[in-house]
């Protein structure tokens, strides 16, 4: 049971420090730091990380596992995985042109 837990963790620490890793690599080439990227990088790995509980709900025991504990797990869900996609999907791509547009030296950042 904690094994599985165990192996999901490693996974989502070594997929947060790759991407720290390749943001960091990006402000030495640049020398520069730019606040929304970092803010919303660090968001987007509280969201990962928020995925936890919800991995710790499959070993719950049947006798457990009544018709709230259901409905309380799916609102849980839903609400996890549309703030997910509000992370990646629609902010990030916002503030990208916003800074594009704010700042023409943010697009070689990106190239970076």
């Amino acid at each position: 049971m904690y094994v599985y837990l165990a192996i999901h963790l490693i996974i989502i620490l070594r997929f947060l420090i790759r991407e720290q890793k390749n943001i960091n690599k990006k402000n030495k080439i640049t020398d520069k730091k730019w606040m929304f990227d970092s803010i919303i990088t660090s968001l987007v790995g509280i969201g990962f990380l928020m995925y936890m509980p919800i991995q710790v709900l499959n070993f719950m025991d049947d006798a457990n596992w009544s018709i709230q504990n259901q409905i309380i797990s799916s609102i849980i869900f839903a609400l996890f995985s549309i703030f997910s996609y509000i992370l990646v999907k629609i902010i990030s791509v916002k503030v990208t042109t916003q800074m594009s547009k704010l700042y023409p030296e943010y697009n070689l950042y990106k190239k970076a």
